[in-house]
């Protein structure tokens, strides 16, 4: 590169949802009601647009705005654009809530181009699954450190220079994770996202969004549902009741039944299951079981 001429940005993918948020249930059957006026991008979605911006102030980067979904998800595209991101592409498909995680991360892979880290949000507010951005680390082949909190990155620094993440673990523990790779990263809600300027908030219905269609490799229908409900375990055949009418309480009840005394064993993963297993058979629950091939 000669000297004095500047280094070309390098893109930031930040993939985002447009989702409803104020959904409405009906108590008797169930059915689920949106209101286009009241959707919107989830904290954690809002959270990485603007470690995504925070990066690209900092760096010399461009952050472009992705999202999967129908015309109404321009709306979170162009509030993208307004605080700060240079582009937006929405991958368009009528029906995404038919879509698989799998195949949402198929979409936005499919846009993210030169990007050399990916921004996500650590789950979307209607299923909130949180692996969409697992899934698109494994469509890109990057790295990845989901379920971030914070970032550090080097003022003035290059875009491959070392990113240090920082992630929640439990008992109020934290892990710092450094990557100099291309990285997706997911961030849990809490960063406010900044303000947009006044010109730029006012002007961003103008702004264009580019359409893609979604990969033929993904596709709603993908998966098919063909019933749901709660689960019951299978019965349990047990001998008919004898005797007087208190004796018969006391057999179907057990509360004359001899209870096994608690036992604390420490075994492998294998003598473990086998232990499982053989007191399950004295209980009569895997009698009935078809023998292994």
């Amino acid at each position: 590169m000669p000297d004095g001429q500047a280094a070309p940005p390098v893109t930031i993918a930040a993939c985002l949802k447009w989702v409803p948020t104020r959904p409405e249930i009906d108590p008797l059957t169930g059915t689920i009601t949106t209101d286009e006026r009241f959707s919107g991008l989830s904290p954690a979605d809002r959270a990485a647009l603007e470690w995504a911006l925070r990066v690209a102030d900092v760096r010399n980067a461009e952050v472009v705005a992705i999202s999967v979904g129908s015309a109404a998800a321009d709306a979170g595209l162009r509030e993208a654009m307004a605080h700060g991101a240079s582009s937006a592409y929405r991958i368009h498909c009528d029906e995404p809530h038919l879509l698989t995680s799998r195949d949402v991360a198929r979409g936005l892979a499919s846009a993210c181009g030169r990007a050399s880290l990916v921004f996500c949000g650590n789950h979307s507010l209607d299923r909130g699954s949180g692996s969409v951005p697992a899934f698109v680390a494994h469509e890109l082949g990057f790295g990845q450190a989901l379920g971030c909190v914070g970032l550090e990155c080097t003022t003035g620094g290059h875009i491959a220079e070392p990113l240090v993440a920082e992630r929640r673990l439990d008992q109020g523990r934290r892990e710092r994770l450094s990557t100099d790779r291309a990285t997706v990263l997911s961030f849990e809600g809490g960063q406010e996202l900044r303000r947009a300027p006044l010109g730029a908030a006012i002007g961003s219905p103008d702004l264009p969004i580019h359409v893609r269609e979604l990969p033929s490799t993904a596709g709603p229908g993908s998966t098919s549902v063909v019933g749901s409900g709660p689960f019951r375990p299978r019965a349990r055949m047990l001998a008919a009741p004898d005797g007087s009418t208190p004796d018969r309480i006391k057999q179907l009840t057990g509360v004359d039944r001899e209870r096994p005394a608690s036992q604390q064993l420490e075994l492998d993963a294998d003598e473990a299951a086998e232990t499982v297993l053989n007191r399950l058979r004295e209980w009569g629950y895997l009698d009935d079981q078809p023998a292994a091939d």
